[in-house]
């Protein structure tokens, strides 16, 4: 299945892609692809390859070609190649799974004109559910419901469930849908015109129309798995660095606890200079330690939809004192310069979250910028909004990362480069913060050279 499906994908996939701008509206039109009419499984038209014999019964294309001798794969190129640019589209597209397979099997049953209706089951367990269905159900089709056989006999069920190979019973063609790792992810059911096959009978050679199809359920549902691979994966990392982070805090809550000591004590003993400066590096770093931690496990609680905020009436001016007061002992090979108006910034804020956002930018700032550099926190009312600005001289953003500052644990090329400390997360998280609190956070200016820096803003709702 997936050997045919990389031969399509050096060839429909093109022709879907040349024709994705020239069809956007003629394939709904021309194949009549509308999830609500698949779903009433009407009958298909002359348009869709049946025709009329002498006694008015309707003669499926199929049928046509073996009188013929033709394939059934060279009829109408304008329909079919509308299918592959609508079915092309679906694998990029952002529907969810059950939209686009709805979407895959309209265009599939008008696609197949010797089918009536479609329906795809994928296991679940050792069970079968139903995905998706179009048209008319064959005679006799199992329900809807999780089930244990395809409804055609064990002779069926043994070809098509256990060796995966296809065949067709009862008025229906059953093939089922392998993955790239060898396991079945589907069963395709197609209820055809002419139900003369005894069940369990081999399926004739699967024409390109039916791969067409094939290979795209195939691919979303190949798709559909690595996304709920992709989302379990995240889960567990997210579930292991909140535990990890959990387990780190014990240990450190004592190490800070008896490095405030010491610091308390040193401050009434006279200590050697270098004896004083060790207290207070473990000290400091302690509490930098605790902030890392703590944006590990707000990470995590934004991921899981479980962080929490204290909204209370706040005064931005005292919160960005006892910040820069803090920043000051950190990093004294800086300049921090404060500007702000008289009157006070307030507002209904969680205090401590706003002071982490100014924290978080304001170290990003020290870390990136030359030893003696100024750092500048400017906060002003504009708009009935209090607008927080933190510039610096430091390296800047460069063009290609600044769309990507604010992702989940990104780091910005430059900043790996020089080795710069930082897990990634501070940028994410203020700006979950700031989002939660009413306001917006953004790059307002950067420059890589002379003279470079960045210009971090926020705001914040006044009261």
């Amino acid at each position: 299945m997936f050997r045919a499906f990389v031969r399509y994908s050096k060839n429909a996939v093109i022709w879907g892609g040349m024709l994705v701008r020239q069809q956007q509206a003629a394939d709904e039109r021309d194949l009549g692809v509308h999830a609500a009419a698949g779903r009433e499984g009407s009958a298909p038209s002359s348009a869709d390859g049946a025709a009329e014999t002498a006694g008015g019964r309707r003669k499926p294309r199929d049928a046509q070609s073996r009188d013929t001798g033709d394939t059934g794969d060279t009829g109408d190129t304008g329909d079919t190649l509308a299918a592959i640019a609508a079915l092309s589209r679906l694998l990029v597209a952002p529907l969810p799974l059950d939209a686009a397979l709805d979407r895959a099997l309209a265009i599939g049953a008008r696609l197949l004109p010797d089918t009536r209706g479609l329906r795809l089951l994928a296991p679940r367990g050792e069970e079968l559910i139903t995905l998706a269905e179009q048209g008319t159900r064959p005679e006799n089709a199992v329900h809807s419901g999780p089930v244990k056989t395809l409804g055609f006999g064990a002779d069926v069920d043994e070809r098509v469930l256990g060796r995966h190979l296809s065949a067709t019973a009862h008025g229906a063609r059953c093939v089922p849908l392998i993955g790239p790792d060898g396991v079945l992810t589907g069963v395709l059911i197609a209820a055809t015109e002419t139900g003369e096959d005894a069940p369990g009978t081999v399926m004739a050679a699967i024409s390109a129309r039916w791969q067409l199809v094939l290979d795209h359920l195939a691919a979303l549902l190949d798709r559909a798995r690595l996304a709920d691979q992709a989302a379990h994966e995240a889960r567990a990392r997210d579930e292991y660095i909140s535990l990890a982070a959990h387990e780190l805090r014990s240990p450190l809550t004592s190490i800070k606890g008896y490095a405030q000591l010491l610091a308390r004590q040193a401050r009434k003993t006279p200590l050697p200079d270098s004896m004083r400066r060790s207290v207070e590096a473990i000290e400091q770093q302690s509490m930098r330690m605790a902030e890392m931690i703590g944006e590990l496990l707000d990470a995590s609680r934004i991921h899981r939809g479980a962080l929490e905020l204290l909204p209370a009436h706040a005064e931005l001016q005292a919160i960005a004192s006892r910040v820069i007061e803090r920043r000051r002992s950190l990093f004294p090979q800086h300049e921090f310069v404060v500007s702000a108006p008289v009157e006070p910034l307030a507002g209904t804020w969680d205090a401590a979250r706003v002071e982490q956002v100014l924290r978080d930018l304001l170290d990003n700032a020290a870390r990136h910028s030359p030893s003696g550099g100024a750092i500048t926190l400017v906060m002003r009312r504009e708009d009935g909004m209090a607008l927080v600005s933190v510039r610096d001289a430091g390296i800047g953003v460069a063009a290609d990362d600044r769309e990507r500052i604010f992702e989940y644990l990104y780091h910005a090329a430059e900043s790996e480069r020089r080795n710069l400390s930082g897990l990634g997360l501070g940028l994410f998280v203020s700006h979950h913060l700031v989002e939660r609190m009413g306001g917006r956070l953004w790059l307002e200016a950067s420059s890589t050279t002379t003279p470079a820096g960045s210009d971090f803003r926020f705001t914040l709702p006044l009261s």
